[in-house]
């Protein structure tokens, strides 16, 4: 039988900077984070029965969600505890151009309210989009030893129906998925290089 493995990947960049005459005062341990979570789809109930994610929130929407964050606990955080905003799941129901720009407004909305990211990668729930994949039987999990082949998952807080469970150890799976990872990789890192250049505050 076919083993799945899920996991969630959750990536925090810290975003304060200090001025070069400061001295930040040491932490007894890692910094704190008080985090919330804020859907990245536009509502939490699929298209439908094996239906997609709906779009991608938008700017005003996240921009929304930072000044309330902001607003409620920004002003009592400290060098050692800080708030922070998760984004997610960021799936593969998107497009990657459409994450992509969800990324880089959250990482420019997180400078200009001095909170922390996050991000919520989910690589196996939500896939109806990549119907050139589950519809292929190789590409999900077996319900019994005889091979037979799960027709969809779900999850308590949604009442459709999903796509069915990924095979994570399928050929075609580990290739779209590498490359929805790597595309994501790839934006994250390119603004974190960015938030590494302008440390230094003037």
């Amino acid at each position: 039988m076919r083993t799945t493995s899920i996991f969630v990947l959750l990536a925090v960049a810290t975003l304060r900077c200090s001025s070069s005459h400061e001295t930040a005062p040491a932490c007894a341990g890692n910094t704190q984070y008080l985090a919330f979570q804020l859907f990245a789809s536009s509502s939490t109930e699929p298209t439908g029965a094996n239906g997609t994610l709906r779009p991608l929130i938008n700017e005003s929407a996240i921009r929304s969600f930072f000044e309330a964050v902001h607003r409620e606990v920004g002003a009592s955080s400290t060098p050692c505890r800080q708030p922070a905003v998760i984004i997610g799941p960021l799936a593969m129901d998107f497009a990657s151009t459409d994450i992509t720009t969800l990324i880089d407004q959250s990482f420019g909305l997180a400078r200009e309210y001095q909170i922390a990211v996050g991000f919520h990668l989910d690589d196996g729930m939500f896939w109806a989009s990549r119907q050139d994949l589950w519809k292929n039987p190789d590409n999900i999990e077996w319900t019994d030893w005889n091979g037979t082949p799960n027709t969809s998952s779900y999850v308590d807080w949604v009442s459709g129906r999903l796509a069915p469970m990924m095979c994570f150890n399928a050929p075609q799976v580990k290739s779209a998925v590498h490359e929805f990872m790597s595309g994501i990789a790839t934006t994250i890192k390119r603004n974190v290089d960015y938030l590494n250049k302008i440390q230094s505050c003037k």
